[in-house]
């Protein structure tokens, strides 16, 4: 077969008017973030805290003597010291001749930005934790990682929820995940942040059973709940 032999110029492309989808991490930190102090603070700002010292019970003096002990509050502040901005500039003239609706879609790759960053930074405060959970509470070595998989993924959290009682923290295994601050932050939530990988073995550990969990995972991270945790899934943990 020989090549065409017409020559024309008049053959339009196409171009798309709508942007192909984005697939951007998830932030979950509004579900272990607490706002309550948020009203009003600014950069440089510092934020305290004070926990009271605890009593021990004595026994009183056959002649009703008894002595005080000291009551000592401990003060923990933070240092409000980051401001991020994702800047960037598109003139009206742009805006008006393309095709594709430019301000809009990079004003939202800004806000995604902004939020991952936020998420990292509180994500990234593990090593921080007083409370930790390795091999050796689950009948490993201690101080050595947890491998997990679909035979001991259900023991982490019950595992989970058992270190936290040791410290006298009682979850509300009924407490649900709204996203509503004013709400979630007056509940004895529990919540739970794993990876794709220990989810994927939750889930087998569970027979596939997701419908148990929750079918939003890609709108807000929330995976539904697991032995009164509620479960978010992130791409961005340590």
């Amino acid at each position: 077969m020989t090549a065409n032999p017409n020559t024309f110029q008049g053959i339009p492309e196409t171009w798309s008017r709508e942007y192909q989808k984005t697939h951007n991490k998830v932030p979950v930190y509004p579900a272990i973030s607490n706002y309550r102090l948020a009203a009003g603070l600014k950069v440089g700002d510092t934020i305290h805290r004070s926990y009271p010292s605890t009593f021990i019970a004595k026994v009183m003096g056959a002649d009703g003597g008894y002595s005080t002990q000291a009551v000592t509050d401990t003060d923990e502040t933070l240092v409000i010291n980051k401001e991020y901005e994702t800047s960037f500039y598109i003139k009206d003239l742009d805006e008006l001749q393309n095709s594709l609706p430019v301000r809009t879609k990079y004003a939202r790759q800004s806000m995604v930005a902004i939020f991952n960053q936020i998420d990292g930074d509180i994500l990234g405060l593990y090593d921080q934790f007083t409370q930790t959970l390795d091999a050796g509470d689950m009948g490993g070595t201690a101080g050595q990682g947890i491998t997990i998989t679909t035979s001991n993924a259900k023991k982490l959290f019950f595992t989970a929820k058992r270190l936290l009682q040791k410290q006298n923290i009682m979850l509300d295994n009924g407490a649900r995940f709204t996203g509503f601050k004013s709400e979630d932050d007056q509940n004895a939530m529990g919540v739970a942040v794993i990876s794709p990988e220990v989810y994927q073995n939750l889930l087998e550990a569970c027979d596939g059973k997701d419908t148990a969990f929750g079918d939003k995972v890609a709108q807000s991270g929330n995976a539904g709940m697991y032995a009164g945790f509620n479960i978010f899934v992130s791409n961005a943990l340590g």
